[in-house]
């Protein structure tokens, strides 16, 4: 009687400990699932690839290899048999942007164009909150601590824009 007590008091103790380690282990693996998939989609999401056009009026032949000059971006010349190369020109995958700068306004003011719609949304979130806590203190506070944190992310999106503003004039003031 009191070793079937102490053997079933031991496997339900083992069973209990290999429960609770295989529920922490499937915590950690959701949590770095998550991450590394979070990673990979940012990773991916500003890829852009970048395809030679070719230039109108060129020709080509099959398995040449260019030995000309290059100009502009475009390789011209010939190949060891004397047929022509195809000439191909890189567009710039940024457009018009060609200085960090230009690069920097350009990710601001797409970072602005979206974060100030979802400023006026999480105000007006804010405000709802606030008519739905009904006096309850604990949800007033909940609803001033989320305007709090509306506000704090304006100041920054709108203060890192300011600063950019600021850091471009002065790199063209000192240019000119």
């Amino acid at each position: 009687m009191l070793s079937s007590f102490v053997t079933n008091n031991f496997t339900s103790n083992i069973l209990a400990k290999s429960n609770l380690c295989y529920n922490s282990y499937m915590k950690l693996a959701k949590k770095h699932f998550a991450i590394i998939t979070l990673g990979l989609f940012l990773s991916l999401a500003f890829v852009t690839p970048v395809l030679a056009q070719t230039v109108q009026g060129s020709t080509s032949s099959t398995g040449a290899t260019a030995q000309g000059s290059t100009t502009q971006g475009s390789t011209t010349g010939g190949s060891a048999n004397g047929s022509q190369v195809q000439a191909i020109k890189l567009v710039n995958p940024l457009g018009s942007t060609r200085t960090l700068p230009e690069l920097i306004d350009g990710i601001l003011r797409i970072v602005l164009t979206i974060g100030i719609p979802v400023i006026a949304l999480m105000i007006i979130y804010s405000g709802f909150k606030f008519v739905m806590a009904q006096g309850n203190p604990k949800e007033l506070e909940e609803a001033r601590r989320n305007l709090l944190y509306v506000l704090i992310g304006a100041g920054i999106l709108l203060g890192a824009y300011v600063i950019a503003e600021a850091v471009v004039g002065t790199i063209n003031a000192i240019r000119t």
